[in-house]
């Protein structure tokens, strides 16, 4: 059972430092403007305050994607999940956040949050195929075949080549496959041959965690 994390194109911000450099230039410009030295006019240091304000905030947005991606890439998923819901607030409906968000809490152990968190990126942004695959893998886990089956081949209706998912649906029709074999045994008067198709189909373990 194969996971997928979230395409890097999809992210559009630039790199995490990005955020921090500009933070610390406009403090810098801040703390000359508000020096006697300089003497500059109020209305002109004002207006420049505000300008250094504002790129400021948009630093802090530059860097919330990055930094969230650096806690996953190191396994801080309660970071990251703070940092995701710092974003989600300013931006409920940015689709990163929104799958980091379910990627930590699956993480965590928190499965029906993280359920819920693939299904809000879901009903937010139907045309992305990663959050139908990783819920498939949810409900996999949660014995809930049919609903695995139905997320697969939804993740595969938006994109045929998508290798995880092909994977993943084939191992749901494996172990579908088995339990029709094993039901088949207990009423079937044919048990040795059936048998014999069980112990060919290979072994499959449920996984225990996600791989980004």
């Amino acid at each position: 059972m194969r996971w997928t994390g979230f395409p890097d194109e999809a992210s559009g911000q630039g790199p995490w430092w990005a955020g921090i450099q500009l933070h610390c230039i406009a403090m810098k410009l801040a703390t000359l403007l508000l020096s006697p030295k300089l003497r500059v006019r109020p209305e002109i240091a004002l207006f420049l305050l505000l300008a250094l304000q504002l790129t400021c905030g948009r630093a802090e947005t530059i860097v919330t994607h990055a930094m969230v991606e650096q806690q996953i890439r190191q396994a801080r998923y309660e970071q990251a999940l703070v940092l995701t819901q710092q974003a989600l607030a300013a931006q409920p409906r940015d689709p990163k956040f929104l799958f980091w968000q379910a990627w930590s809490q699956e993480k965590m152990g928190n499965t029906q949050a993280a359920l819920s968190g693939y299904q809000n990126l879901i009903q937010a942004h139907p045309e992305l195929p990663e959050p139908h695959n990783n819920l498939g893998v949810l409900m996999m886990r949660l014995g809930d075949f049919e609903g695995a089956q139905l997320a697969f081949q939804e993740a595969l209706r938006m994109n045929a080549q998508y290798p995880e998912a092909l994977e993943n649906l084939g191992d749901v029709l494996l172990v579908k496959t088995r339990r029709l074999y094993q039901q088949a045994e207990k009423t079937s008067g044919t048990k040795m041959r059936l048998q014999e198709k069980i112990r060919a189909l290979p072994d499959f373990p449920l996984p225990a965690s996600a791989q980004p």
